[in-house]
């Protein structure tokens, strides 16, 4: 029960807080109650101004401790605190949307329902004492609902911070708690924020590996886009730097192996011949062989074996 006292009294605390703000530009400022705003829109170049500067400090520090806390915590105990701080995170960002902390906890306690989930079913996270609890399946059908709401918000804010923070958050949910157009645009949208801030393609990278693991079927219509966007954000086209995340995005191109043909661009083709047909209608798959000769010398003993298989392991061996 530590944990839940913990998170009850830091959300009480953070209830009791005044988070109003005023949007702030070019040296005026115009006072507006957050949440008055239904969509919570933040204009460019527009910055907020906190009501109670202390008030606001305070929150940021106990977004970051629950976060802290809550991250270091058994899976096993996670029913005991998941459900109420989510229901209590998804009030708090309706009715203060640009406040980038509610996203920031819910980013971790989507992070924690996925492992939990995992380890509850058996999975690689699974830990020893992991029991069966209805509480949560109630944070995940929460989760699920609402990190759509959060991508969709993604798209709308011109604030980098802001923006990026929504995003990290919602990329979790790929692909079990989004619609695989939703996915796509969220992994897509990663990728082209990498360029403002490099931390993000982590997070997509992340979220493209766990869909082609547990959906691939859902992910391969959208490979055109998620693959450009992804050369272009790691540009992997170009200098070749062996970073972590360029090593990673090379990973995961030798992972998709005989699915490579999806990725295929449509640049050159006539208007009317890529209008409304996938990559997958348009280049048919095709299955290579080529003959490994073994022994020490001839007459060698040649055996076939297929492109496609041994395209992902021969990527694996050459990143390292």
């Amino acid at each position: 029960m530590a944990t839940r006292n913990f998170t009850e009294a830091a959300v009480e605390a953070m209830e009791a807080l005044d988070l109003r703000y005023s949007e702030r530009s070019d040296g005026s400022s115009t006072t507006a109650a957050a949440g008055d705003d239904a969509s919570g829109e933040l204009p460019a170049g527009v910055s907020l101004q906190a009501k109670c500067p202390e008030d606001m400090a305070r929150f940021l520090a106990l977004t970051e401790l629950v976060r802290d806390v809550t991250e270091r915590m058994p899976l096993v105990r996670a029913p005991e605190w998941l459900p109420d701080t989510v229901k209590a995170c998804v009030a708090g960002a309706e009715q203060h949307p640009l406040l980038s902390g509610y996203y920031h906890i819910l980013e971790t306690a989507t992070a924690t329902c996925r492992a939990a989930v995992a380890a509850r079913a058996g999975g690689p996270d699974a830990g020893d004492q992991m029991a069966v609890d209805d509480p949560l399946d109630e944070a995940r059908v929460i989760l699920g609902s609402y990190l759509s709401h959060i991508a969709a918000r993604a798209r709308r804010y011109p604030d980098i911070e802001l923006k990026v923070s929504c995003v990290r958050c919602a990329l979790l949910g790929v692909p079990e708690m989004l619609a695989p157009m939703e996915a796509s645009g969220l992994v897509v949208e990663g990728f082209h924020l990498a360029s403002l801030h490099p931390p993000v393609a982590t997070a997509a990278l992340a979220a493209l590996e766990r869909w082609n693991s547990l959906s691939a079927a859902t992910l391969w219509p959208s490979l055109p886009r998620v693959v450009r966007a992804l050369t272009d954000s790691l540009g992997l086209d170009k200098a070749y730097t062996g970073d972590a995340a360029q090593l990673r995005g090379l990973r995961f191109l030798g992972s998709i192996g005989g699915e490579c043909h999806l990725a295929v661009a449509s640049d050159g083709l006539e208007d009317g011949a890529a209008a409304g047909a996938s990559a997958a209608e348009l280049f048919e798959p095709r299955e290579t062989s080529i003959d490994l000769p073994l022994g020490e010398g001839e007459p060698y003993r040649r055996v076939g074996v297929s492109l496609e298989r041994l395209t992902p392991e021969v990527a694996r061996l050459a990143v390292h």
